[in-house]
């Protein structure tokens, strides 16, 4: 008998002995509740109460936790809820039960989470160093470009036979500057500033791993000035320096090349029209670069707009390009996004890319209408989107396409998305997407079409990683990553009947709110069908759903998901093996890079090292860069000027990627200042935030600073951002300013003796 908000004295020995012969009647109008209505959408916040009425003994739950009746219940956490009330009359014992299912959205989402909790994936987590031991840092970037403008330059971590490898790293790149690159899952780029004329020597080192990247920057350069209608064959040389001062139309039955190493600047706004054959014949060691002639004034595109339209680009640097921000809907076609694209093909046309480089762009990288678009070996970095595609096809293979617009946690609901496509037949293969404030790939409205991924990894997009909707959709996804979105995979809406149809086998969907989902986040209807088999759900808030709003109903009718495993027992799917981490660990092996057994970084999951104080209520996340076959875990320790506040260690389950440390209790109301730290892994490395300081919330009035002592570090924590750090050799030589230091500072015990000093 449950008892839990009891109404009554009558003897609960005497209930529990008359409830095996009692049937329940299901009467929810029968049951009052004040102020909250079931399938409802909430905004923030609901208050409500429940009135006990006499006579009558009360037992309820929302979301499985105890309730209390006659008491006002204000509910804020955004998510989707049940509360359920189970009444029994107690002259006869007959018993009613009423279930009031409802949503509490949040207002700064709008409606993009209707019932889910917001999402901000978390932040990049370094990988250890020993990841990156008998692995290959491979560097690009132009051997030679004209003074004054950015330096383009892109880096891969790889095995030495050039397969792809998953890590997290910082880069550090010296020239006659230092600075440094960030790789995620073993790719990045970044525009370095200008170098004054003369050699210059871009030396990179990520841990055990080094590259040299020689480039000349040119103190004078010709150019040769073009524009207009081109016809014949035309071919600008290797190392070329042209200037395109208007639009430059390649005519049918034209052929306009390019050799490597040749630099292409284009006026603002200025396209490329090819309804020729447009060629590309740079390599890695000698790439072609296209850029704004004035840094901050982008350029066109390529527009390919005939069946004759045919591009064929090896080894290219494009960036800053796609610059009319109101490119559509004027032009060609409905997109979700109005920027223009770098690239744009329509009936019939055809663009392939090889080993190019589309970074640092303010528009999309392509969009196409019945056209072919074919990357390989590429990287699409910071544009709005890589594009959306209608009809044709989209062949994806060995690129990543990622940061979109950016990776910060600022939210935007706005079609951010890695890759909208809508009908035609399309296919990934051997790819990385993620980074997007929206989904990785959406497949979604318009006519039929098919999509196969495989062999990819997905990760940190702030809704879906994979988005599959509309009529006629046909999806199917294989030995793929998914993590740290806010869905994995997703079965969506649909108007047509039978449709989508997504078919996945041997995933591995971790550390996202939900793993596998059919349903989406609209009253919408939902006709289609999820198939999920042999794959791992582990560690995500829910592993696997099947809500829907058109009639809020559980669709397991429309979920085959069998043979899987997954963290928690889930009754709507009982065909399903719990995970035993300590003895299914070696499962994860065939999804991870290279050494199943490698360390794998951790750090305090935390997109800044200083916050407001109240945070530690909420409790502090702790991450790895990557899932682990083996347990990890980490010491912690929360400081304060009074001395050591709570201590402790957190575990982590292989697969799990994510977790927590507690809420500090009592919360902190007479520390101005907190220190958490991280210290003593355990199958780890500390290469993420190892400590975090945790302030008043209002700007503080006076400056204040306190030490803590750690195993290995004495940390430095201050309160205000506006401080100066200096150090010192003595305590009467000059001092240094210290500019890019922040509180908190960690000190190295044990080391030579340095004095410092803070200022406002």
């Amino acid at each position: 008998m449950r008892l839990n908000c009891q109404s009554s004295t009558w003897p609960t020995l005497a209930v529990g002995l008359l409830l095996s012969a009692i049937a329940v009647h299901p009467a929810p109008s029968t049951i009052p509740v004040e102020g909250l209505l079931e399938r409802q959408v909430y905004t923030d916040a609901v208050e409500f109460r429940i009135p006990g009425q006499p006579g009558y003994e009360y037992a309820c739950w929302l979301d499985n936790k105890p309730l209390q009746t006659n008491v006002l219940h204000r509910i804020s956490a955004v998510d989707y809820h049940e509360l359920r009330i189970q009444t029994t009359r107690l002259t006869d014992l007959r018993i009613e039960e009423r279930t009031l299912p409802f949503i509490i959205r949040s207002s700064e989402r709008n409606n993009s989470e209707w019932g889910l909790p917001p999402w901000t994936p978390f932040p990049v987590i370094n990988s250890s160093p020993a990841e990156f031991s008998g692995r290959r840092l491979r560097v690009i970037g132009p051997a030679a470009m004209p003074r004054d403008y950015p330096i383009p330059l892109i880096a891969w971590i790889e095995e030495t036979n050039r397969e792809p490898v998953r890590l997290n790293g910082l880069v550090e790149v010296s020239g006659n500057r230092t600075t440094t690159l960030q790789l995620r899952r073993g790719i990045g780029s970044r525009l370095l500033a200008a170098e004054t004329p003369g050699r210059v020597e871009l030396e990179t080192r990520l841990h055990s791993l080094t590259n040299r990247h020689p480039v000349v920057i040119e103190d004078q350069t010709s150019w040769q000035t073009v524009g207009g209608t081109l016809t014949g064959t035309v071919a600008w040389a290797s190392g070329a320096r042209i200037l395109v001062t208007n639009d430059l139309e390649v005519s049918a039955n034209t052929e306009l090349s390019v050799g490597p190493g040749a630099v292409v600047l284009l006026e603002p706004l200025v396209n490329l029209k090819i309804s020729g054959r447009f060629l590309g014949h740079g390599n890695t060691e000698n790439p072609i670069l296209f850029m704004p002639r004035h840094t901050h004034q982008p350029w066109g595109g390529f527009l390919a707009l005939t069946n004759s339209s045919i591009i064929e680009i090896t080894g290219a640097i494009l960036t800053g390009g796609g610059g009319d921000p109101a490119f559509f809907p004027h032009h060609f076609g409905f997109s979700h996004r109005p920027e223009q694209p770098l690239f744009v093909g329509q009936n019939g046309a055809r663009v392939s890319l090889t080993n190019c480089y589309l970074i640092d762009n303010p528009g999309q990288a392509g969009n196409g209408y019945m056209a072919t678009f074919e990357l390989e070996g590429c990287l699409v970095q910071r544009c709005i989107m890589t594009g959306q595609f209608e009809g044709g096809s989209v062949s994806i293979r060995r690129s990543a396409l990622i940061e979109f617009p950016e990776d910060s946690p600022l939210f935007q609901d706005d079609d951010f998305d890695a890759l909208y496509l809508v009908q035609g037949t399309h296919e990934l293969r051997d790819s990385l997407l993620g980074w997007a404030k929206d989904d990785g790939l959406d497949a979604g409205s318009g006519s039929a079409g098919t999509v196969l991924v495989t062999n990819c990894w997905i990760e940190s997009c702030y809704h879906e990683g994979l988005a599959w909707s509309g009529g006629g959709r046909v999806g199917s996804v294989y030995d793929t990553v998914l993590m740290n979105c806010g869905q994995g995979i997703e079965a969506g809406w649909s108007q047509t009947y039978d449709s989508p149809i997504v078919n996945g086998d041997r995933l591995l969907c971790v550390g996202n709110i939900v793993g596998a989902r059919f349903g989406d986040n609209y009253d919408w209807n939902y006709a289609g069908f999820l198939r999920l088999t042999q794959s791992l759900l582990l560690y995500n808030q829910r592993d696997a759903w099947g809500m829907t709003w058109g009639d809020w109903t559980y669709r397991s009718a429309q979920m085959d998901l069998r043979s899987n495993y997954l963290s928690q027992p889930n009754p709507w799917h009982p065909d399903n093996a719990i995970w035993d981490p300590s003895k299914d660990g070696p499962q994860l092996a065939r999804f991870r890079s290279g050494r199943p057994d490698d360390p794998v970084g951790i750090g305090l999951a935390l997109h800044k090292t200083q916050d407001a104080i109240q945070q530690l209520i909420q409790g502090i996340p702790v991450g790895l860069s990557c899932f682990s076959s083996r347990p990890v875990q980490v010491n912690y320790s929360l400081i304060s000027a009074r001395g050591i506040l709570q201590t402790g260690t957190l575990a982590f389950a292989p697969g799990q990627t994510l977790n927590w440390i507690p809420p500090l209790s009592p919360a902190p109301t007479i520390d101005p200042m907190v220190l958490v730290s991280l210290e003593k892994p355990q199958g780890g490395d500390l290469t993420g935030i190892a400590a975090a300081a945790f302030v008043e919330k209002s700007p503080p009035v006076f400056l204040e600073l306190f030490w803590a002592q750690t195993a290995s570090t004495l940390w430095l924590v201050w309160n205000r951002s506006d401080a100066i750090l200096e150090c010192s050799e003595t305590s009467q030589g000059s001092w240094t300013p210290m500019p890019d230091v922040h509180s908190p500072l960690g000190i190295p015990t044990g080391g030579s003796s340095r004095f410092y000093r803070l200022r406002l």
